[in-house]
Protein backbone atom coordinates (compact mmCIF):
# COMPACT_ATOMS: atom_id res chain seq x y z
CA UNK A 1 0.00 0.00 0.00
CA UNK A 2 2.76 2.64 1.20
CA UNK A 3 4.44 1.76 -2.44
CA UNK A 4 1.22 2.64 -4.72
CA UNK A 5 0.72 5.89 -2.22
CA UNK A 6 4.88 6.89 -3.18
CA UNK A 7 3.90 6.34 -6.41
CA UNK A 8 1.40 8.23 -6.81
CA UNK A 9 3.41 10.90 -5.14
CA UNK A 10 5.97 10.86 -7.28
CA UNK A 11 3.61 10.58 -10.56
CA UNK A 12 1.50 13.99 -8.84
CA UNK A 13 5.57 15.97 -8.14
CA UNK A 14 5.93 14.98 -12.32
CA UNK A 15 2.67 16.25 -13.42
CA UNK A 16 3.73 19.87 -11.34
CA UNK A 17 7.53 19.68 -12.43
CA UNK A 18 6.17 19.70 -16.19
CA UNK A 19 3.59 22.12 -15.84
CA UNK A 20 5.86 24.64 -13.96
CA UNK A 21 8.55 23.84 -17.16
CA UNK A 22 5.63 24.38 -19.28
CA UNK A 23 4.89 27.60 -17.53
CA UNK A 24 8.07 28.82 -17.16
CA UNK A 25 8.63 28.37 -20.90
CA UNK A 26 5.53 29.90 -21.29
CA UNK A 27 6.37 32.86 -19.75
CA UNK A 28 9.91 33.08 -21.32
CA UNK A 29 8.18 32.97 -24.63
CA UNK A 30 6.21 35.93 -23.75
CA UNK A 31 9.00 37.81 -21.71
CA UNK A 32 10.87 37.45 -25.60
CA UNK A 33 8.10 38.94 -27.07
CA UNK A 34 7.50 41.87 -24.89
CA UNK A 35 11.47 42.68 -25.43
CA UNK A 36 10.99 42.53 -29.44
CA UNK A 37 8.22 44.66 -29.08
CA UNK A 38 9.79 47.03 -26.62
CA UNK A 39 13.02 47.10 -28.94
CA UNK A 40 10.19 47.60 -32.63
CA UNK A 41 9.00 50.63 -30.33
CA UNK A 42 12.34 51.79 -29.81
CA UNK A 43 13.29 51.55 -33.23
CA UNK A 44 9.55 53.24 -34.43
CA UNK A 45 10.91 56.39 -32.13
CA UNK A 46 13.99 56.38 -33.69
CA UNK A 47 12.65 56.81 -36.84
CA UNK A 48 10.21 59.54 -35.77
CA UNK A 49 13.16 61.41 -34.10
CA UNK A 50 15.30 60.95 -36.98
CA UNK A 51 12.10 61.82 -39.50
CA UNK A 52 11.30 65.18 -37.46
CA UNK A 53 15.20 65.99 -37.52
CA UNK A 54 15.00 65.79 -41.29
CA UNK A 55 12.22 67.78 -41.29
CA UNK A 56 13.72 69.91 -39.14
CA UNK A 57 17.21 70.26 -41.28
CA UNK A 58 15.28 70.34 -44.82
CA UNK A 59 12.91 73.69 -43.38
CA UNK A 60 16.43 75.22 -42.46
CA UNK A 61 17.86 74.28 -45.60
CA UNK A 62 14.86 76.11 -47.65
CA UNK A 63 15.50 78.94 -45.26
CA UNK A 64 19.33 79.54 -45.82
CA UNK A 65 18.99 78.53 -49.39
CA UNK A 66 16.66 81.70 -49.87
CA UNK A 67 18.78 83.88 -47.74
CA UNK A 68 22.17 82.31 -50.19
CA UNK A 69 20.39 83.54 -53.06
CA UNK A 70 19.42 87.16 -51.73
CA UNK A 71 23.22 87.76 -50.55
CA UNK A 72 24.76 86.49 -53.30
CA UNK A 73 22.68 88.57 -55.70
CA UNK A 74 24.50 91.67 -53.52
CA UNK A 75 27.91 89.92 -54.12
CA UNK A 76 27.26 89.98 -57.67
CA UNK A 77 26.51 93.39 -57.72
CA UNK A 78 29.20 93.94 -55.61
CA UNK A 79 31.41 92.05 -58.18
CA UNK A 80 29.56 93.98 -61.25
CA UNK A 81 31.01 97.19 -59.88
CA UNK A 82 34.55 95.98 -58.75
CA UNK A 83 37.47 98.20 -59.57
CA UNK A 84 38.95 96.83 -63.00
CA UNK A 85 42.10 97.53 -62.66
CA UNK A 86 45.05 97.20 -65.81
CA UNK A 87 48.55 96.33 -64.35
CA UNK A 88 50.90 96.13 -67.46
CA UNK A 89 55.19 95.42 -66.66
CA UNK A 90 58.35 96.33 -67.73
CA UNK A 91 61.59 94.61 -68.88
CA UNK A 92 62.43 93.64 -65.42
CA UNK A 93 65.93 94.88 -63.86
CA UNK A 94 68.64 93.22 -62.34
CA UNK A 95 69.79 91.46 -60.32
CA UNK A 96 70.95 93.35 -57.76
CA UNK A 97 73.36 92.73 -55.32
CA UNK A 98 72.42 95.00 -51.89
CA UNK A 99 75.04 94.32 -49.54
CA UNK A 100 73.08 93.94 -45.73
CA UNK A 101 76.01 95.82 -43.97
CA UNK A 102 76.25 98.41 -46.25
CA UNK A 103 72.39 99.19 -46.57
CA UNK A 104 72.07 99.28 -42.41
CA UNK A 105 74.99 101.91 -42.94
CA UNK A 106 72.21 104.39 -44.59
CA UNK A 107 69.71 102.66 -45.80
CA UNK A 108 69.72 103.89 -49.46
CA UNK A 109 68.96 100.81 -50.90
CA UNK A 110 68.95 101.64 -54.80
CA UNK A 111 72.69 103.44 -54.75
CA UNK A 112 74.03 100.55 -53.50
CA UNK A 113 73.14 97.74 -56.39
CA UNK A 114 76.75 96.67 -57.26
CA UNK A 115 78.05 93.88 -59.74
CA UNK A 116 77.66 90.26 -57.93
CA UNK A 117 80.57 88.43 -57.94
CA UNK A 118 79.88 85.19 -60.03
CA UNK A 119 80.60 82.70 -57.37
CA UNK A 120 79.01 82.39 -53.63
CA UNK A 121 81.14 80.32 -52.01
CA UNK A 122 80.01 81.08 -48.14
CA UNK A 123 76.09 80.92 -48.05
CA UNK A 124 75.85 81.35 -44.18
CA UNK A 125 78.41 84.45 -44.28
CA UNK A 126 76.47 86.07 -47.24
CA UNK A 127 73.05 84.90 -45.99
CA UNK A 128 72.06 88.63 -45.11
CA UNK A 129 72.97 89.91 -48.12
CA UNK A 130 69.64 90.22 -50.58
CA UNK A 131 69.55 89.74 -54.28
CA UNK A 132 66.95 92.12 -56.36
CA UNK A 133 65.33 93.14 -58.67
CA UNK A 134 63.48 96.23 -60.00
CA UNK A 135 60.26 95.60 -61.56
CA UNK A 136 58.17 98.61 -62.92
CA UNK A 137 54.91 99.21 -64.50
CA UNK A 138 51.91 100.96 -65.11
CA UNK A 139 48.64 100.87 -63.12
CA UNK A 140 45.42 102.02 -65.04
CA UNK A 141 41.75 102.56 -63.50
CA UNK A 142 39.79 101.01 -66.39
CA UNK A 143 36.37 101.26 -64.02
CA UNK A 144 33.78 103.87 -64.90
CA UNK A 145 34.23 105.66 -61.43
CA UNK A 146 37.12 106.77 -59.22
CA UNK A 147 39.40 103.84 -57.00
CA UNK A 148 41.13 104.41 -53.99
CA UNK A 149 44.69 102.28 -54.39
CA UNK A 150 46.56 101.08 -51.53
CA UNK A 151 49.66 99.53 -52.70
CA UNK A 152 51.96 97.34 -50.25
CA UNK A 153 55.51 96.94 -51.14
CA UNK A 154 55.39 99.00 -53.71
CA UNK A 155 55.13 102.84 -54.04
CA UNK A 156 54.17 104.93 -57.00
CA UNK A 157 56.29 107.32 -58.77
CA UNK A 158 56.01 109.66 -61.11
CA UNK A 159 58.10 109.75 -64.28
CA UNK A 160 58.55 107.93 -67.70
CA UNK A 161 57.40 104.40 -68.69
CA UNK A 162 57.62 102.44 -71.92
CA UNK A 163 53.88 101.23 -71.60
CA UNK A 164 52.32 104.88 -72.11
CA UNK A 165 53.21 107.39 -74.27
CA UNK A 166 53.11 110.22 -71.87
CA UNK A 167 54.85 111.63 -68.83
CA UNK A 168 52.97 109.84 -65.91
CA UNK A 169 52.21 112.15 -62.93
CA UNK A 170 51.99 110.91 -58.96
CA UNK A 171 48.39 110.26 -58.73
CA UNK A 172 46.38 112.38 -55.77
CA UNK A 173 47.10 110.75 -52.14
CA UNK A 174 44.42 111.23 -49.99
CA UNK A 175 46.49 111.06 -46.32
CA UNK A 176 48.90 114.20 -46.50
CA UNK A 177 51.38 112.37 -49.38
CA UNK A 178 50.86 108.87 -48.29
CA UNK A 179 48.65 105.70 -49.47
CA UNK A 180 45.55 105.38 -50.38
CA UNK A 181 45.72 107.42 -54.01
CA UNK A 182 43.32 107.88 -55.91
CA UNK A 183 43.28 107.31 -59.09
CA UNK A 184 40.68 108.86 -61.56
CA UNK A 185 38.81 107.09 -64.30
CA UNK A 186 41.66 106.15 -67.29
CA UNK A 187 43.98 107.55 -64.76
CA UNK A 188 47.19 106.01 -65.29
CA UNK A 189 49.98 105.38 -62.51
CA UNK A 190 53.74 104.56 -62.53
CA UNK A 191 55.34 102.14 -60.03
CA UNK A 192 58.29 100.11 -59.23
CA UNK A 193 59.14 97.43 -56.76
CA UNK A 194 62.12 96.49 -55.59
CA UNK A 195 61.47 93.19 -55.64
CA UNK A 196 64.04 90.54 -53.78
CA UNK A 197 64.85 88.57 -50.80
CA UNK A 198 67.97 87.15 -48.93
CA UNK A 199 70.88 84.75 -50.91
CA UNK A 200 69.40 82.05 -47.89
CA UNK A 201 66.02 82.19 -49.05
CA UNK A 202 66.59 82.47 -52.60
CA UNK A 203 69.21 79.19 -52.33
CA UNK A 204 66.29 77.47 -50.46
CA UNK A 205 63.92 78.28 -53.07
CA UNK A 206 66.11 76.91 -55.76
CA UNK A 207 66.76 73.98 -53.67
CA UNK A 208 63.01 73.13 -53.28
CA UNK A 209 62.41 73.91 -57.04
CA UNK A 210 65.34 71.29 -58.00
CA UNK A 211 64.52 68.49 -55.40
CA UNK A 212 60.27 69.18 -56.09
CA UNK A 213 59.06 69.79 -53.23
CA UNK A 214 57.16 72.68 -51.34
CA UNK A 215 59.28 75.19 -50.12
CA UNK A 216 58.70 76.30 -46.54
CA UNK A 217 59.98 80.37 -48.55
CA UNK A 218 57.91 82.00 -50.91
CA UNK A 219 58.65 84.33 -54.12
CA UNK A 220 58.65 87.90 -53.58
CA UNK A 221 55.43 89.14 -53.30
CA UNK A 222 53.67 93.12 -53.48
CA UNK A 223 49.66 93.70 -53.55
CA UNK A 224 47.66 96.28 -54.71
CA UNK A 225 44.13 96.86 -52.63
CA UNK A 226 41.39 99.05 -54.23
CA UNK A 227 37.99 100.06 -54.03
CA UNK A 228 35.69 101.87 -55.49
CA UNK A 229 35.36 105.73 -54.24
CA UNK A 230 35.39 105.77 -50.02
CA UNK A 231 33.50 102.07 -49.76
CA UNK A 232 36.46 100.62 -47.82
CA UNK A 233 35.03 97.66 -46.74
CA UNK A 234 34.34 96.14 -50.00
CA UNK A 235 38.44 95.77 -51.28
CA UNK A 236 39.91 94.19 -54.35
CA UNK A 237 43.13 92.48 -54.03
CA UNK A 238 45.65 92.46 -56.77
CA UNK A 239 49.04 90.66 -56.33
CA UNK A 240 51.68 90.52 -58.66
CA UNK A 241 54.88 87.87 -57.71
CA UNK A 242 58.45 87.62 -59.10
CA UNK A 243 59.17 83.99 -59.94
CA UNK A 244 62.56 83.58 -60.28
CA UNK A 245 65.75 81.33 -59.02
CA UNK A 246 68.62 83.80 -59.72
CA UNK A 247 70.84 81.22 -57.92
CA UNK A 248 71.63 77.58 -58.67
CA UNK A 249 74.37 74.92 -58.47
CA UNK A 250 74.63 72.21 -60.89
CA UNK A 251 74.77 69.82 -57.75
CA UNK A 252 74.94 69.31 -54.00
CA UNK A 253 78.73 69.54 -53.40
CA UNK A 254 79.31 72.36 -56.62
CA UNK A 255 79.37 75.77 -55.71
CA UNK A 256 76.06 78.27 -55.87
CA UNK A 257 76.68 80.85 -58.67
CA UNK A 258 74.37 83.63 -60.17
CA UNK A 259 72.54 82.64 -63.62
CA UNK A 260 72.74 85.79 -65.57
CA UNK A 261 70.52 83.82 -68.36
CA UNK A 262 67.98 83.00 -65.83
CA UNK A 263 63.88 84.16 -67.61
CA UNK A 264 61.95 86.36 -65.05
CA UNK A 265 58.62 86.29 -64.39
CA UNK A 266 56.15 88.41 -63.02
CA UNK A 267 52.93 87.28 -62.27
CA UNK A 268 49.77 89.05 -61.59
CA UNK A 269 47.50 87.21 -60.25
CA UNK A 270 43.26 87.10 -60.27
CA UNK A 271 41.85 89.69 -58.13
CA UNK A 272 40.46 88.60 -54.61
CA UNK A 273 37.15 90.25 -53.10
CA UNK A 274 37.06 91.47 -49.63
CA UNK A 275 33.58 91.50 -48.58
CA UNK A 276 31.16 93.28 -46.12
CA UNK A 277 30.76 91.23 -42.63
CA UNK A 278 26.97 90.41 -43.93
CA UNK A 279 28.59 88.55 -47.00
CA UNK A 280 31.48 87.49 -45.12
CA UNK A 281 29.03 85.60 -42.08
CA UNK A 282 27.45 83.76 -45.58
CA UNK A 283 30.79 82.51 -46.19
CA UNK A 284 31.28 81.09 -42.72
CA UNK A 285 28.01 79.47 -42.52
CA UNK A 286 28.50 78.04 -46.19
CA UNK A 287 30.64 75.60 -44.05
CA UNK A 288 28.44 73.90 -42.11
CA UNK A 289 25.47 73.30 -44.10
CA UNK A 290 24.80 70.36 -46.22
CA UNK A 291 23.19 72.78 -48.82
CA UNK A 292 26.49 74.61 -49.44
CA UNK A 293 27.88 71.52 -51.35
CA UNK A 294 26.75 73.23 -54.79
CA UNK A 295 27.12 76.58 -54.11
CA UNK A 296 30.88 76.74 -52.35
CA UNK A 297 32.22 77.55 -55.86
CA UNK A 298 30.40 80.71 -55.66
CA UNK A 299 33.25 82.07 -53.02
CA UNK A 300 36.10 80.97 -55.32
CA UNK A 301 35.38 82.05 -58.61
CA UNK A 302 37.17 84.58 -60.34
Amino acid sequence: MEDWIAIGISLASFGVSGWALRYARTQAAAARIQAQAACEQVQAAEKQVLQAYEAARESNRFGLANEIAVLDAARSRIDANAPNLIIGIEAIKGPHWISYQTFLKDGDMASKSITPPTDIKDRGVQGLDNIEFLVRGVIRNDSPSSIQVRPEGVRLAEGESQLHPEHIDLPMALNLGRAPYLLLPGQVALFEWQAGTSIKEWCELYESYANDRPSTNSHPTARFRCCLGDRTNEWTIIDIELDAYPLRRDSDSSPWRLDPDEILHVRVRSPKRVYPKTLQWLKRELKDHLVVDDLKDWWDRE
